[in-house]
């Protein structure tokens, strides 16, 4: 009996199971999720406004970042651990030193500056009105020298530094486009941000860029004891950086310079690596190919 009682049950949740419920009401329900939608994009949108103006306050200066990037430590490596208070103070003092260290400390303000900038990427912000500030930042890491450069948060990609897995928004930066997301990595916020949209709107800041950067470079290779190295940068390197800027001249409409430069570079320089190619790019423009800029940076 109590077997009979069973199976009628089972047919009867069966049988339930199977009936669908009423139709629903698409339109009310689409227009609902609309309101959703807007509702999350709003306060994603809130959020983030909230943590650029976090992170850019927090690298205002030396002193804040610095600070700001203790309690990153803190609350990364000491938090919920026993005698908290007392390890990061033993931590805090054996790192005493290298917490005054000027590189340290411009390492953390740009860094969160960087972040504040790529999160306002992740947020929408057009690469127009962020080719001012990128282009500020990368005058301060480019005049930090090595010291600056060796630091970790220089070093480490922005989504994956600190002050990201602090406040634990990876998930913000993911798949943002046309950005460099290594802040030290000065050369790569150029190709990938600056230097396109110079390219698209045909600015002359295309040349003073190849200009600085040859300078740049010049001056490292000057201070290298190694004749080597400074032979590789006359011989090779820089005429391969001379090229590059004849293709960004070609393409800002002058034509003839360009021209003139490239031939001088292949005459002056017979057994480049890249000789060969830039006979056949020459020949090309000469027989009425269109200007295209095959800048490698």
């Amino acid at each position: 009996m109590k077997a009979l009682r069973h199976s009628a049950f089972l047919l009867l949740a069966t049988a339930a199971l199977a009936q669908d419920t009423p139709p629903v009401d698409t339109s009310a329900m689409l227009t609902s999720l609309q309101q959703l939608k807007e509702k999350h994009e709003a306060s994603t949108k809130a959020q983030q406004d909230k943590l650029i103006e976090e992170f850019a306050a927090a690298g205002a200066n030396n002193s804040t970042a610095i600070a700001f990037y203790e309690d990153a430590i803190r609350a990364t490596q000491f938090e919920g651990q026993n005698r908290e208070n007392a390890q990061f103070r033993d931590w805090k003092k054996r790192e005493g030193d290298k917490l005054k260290n000027p590189d340290l400390q411009n390492a953390a303000r740009l860094s969160l500056n960087y972040l504040a900038l790529t999160l306002r990427r992740a947020a929408g912000d057009k690469i127009e009105a962020l080719i001012p500030p990128l282009m500020a930042y990368a005058d301060q890491v480019d005049a930090g020298g090595d010291g600056l450069a060796d630091q970790d948060l220089m070093k480490r990609p922005v989504n994956d530094n600190i002050f990201v897995r602090w406040y634990g928004i990876g998930n913000m930066l993911a798949g943002v486009k046309d950005w460099e997301l290594t802040p030290g990595k000065t050369d790569g916020i150029y190709s990938k941000t600056i230097l396109p949209q110079f390219r698209k709107t045909k600015d002359p800041r295309l040349l003073q860029y190849w200009d600085n950067k040859i300078q740049r470079e010049a001056a490292q290779a000057s201070r290298t004891t190694l004749a080597f190295t400074a032979d590789a940068f006359d011989q090779t390197r820089k005429p391969a950086l001379l090229w590059s800027r004849s293709q960004d001249m070609l393409l800002l409409g002058q034509r003839n310079r360009a021209i003139g430069e490239m031939f001088a570079l292949i005459k002056n320089n017979p057994t480049h690596p890249d000789s060969g190619a830039w006979i056949s790019k020459l020949e090309s423009i000469l027989q009425g190919a269109p200007a295209q800029s095959d800048a490698t940076e």
